[in-house]
């Protein structure tokens, strides 16, 4: 009688144990989810920033410099 009483509380155990490891796991999948969609959010912010700075640099050049610019341009495609 003692041996089944023990193993029915050692499968309680076993199953409280389980329940907390899933729950844990699922927590990691939906932060790692929630991190990887900020990252993609934060790539995407920093790629218009970066376009935005480009064209107002560009932008301040004189008219006759600007083949300067379209030249490196052409040159970077290339490579």
């Amino acid at each position: 009688m003692k041996l089944q009483e023990t193993m029915r509380q050692s499968e309680e155990k076993i199953q409280m144990h389980a329940g907390k490891l899933f729950r844990l796991i699922d927590a990691v999948s939906k932060y790692k989810e929630h991190v990887g969609s900020k990252v993609s959010e934060v790539r995407r912010e920093l790629l218009e920033t970066v376009t935005e700075v480009s064209n107002i640099y560009r932008d301040s050049f004189p008219e006759k410099y600007s083949y300067i610019l379209e030249s490196r341009r052409k040159i970077q495609r290339i490579e």
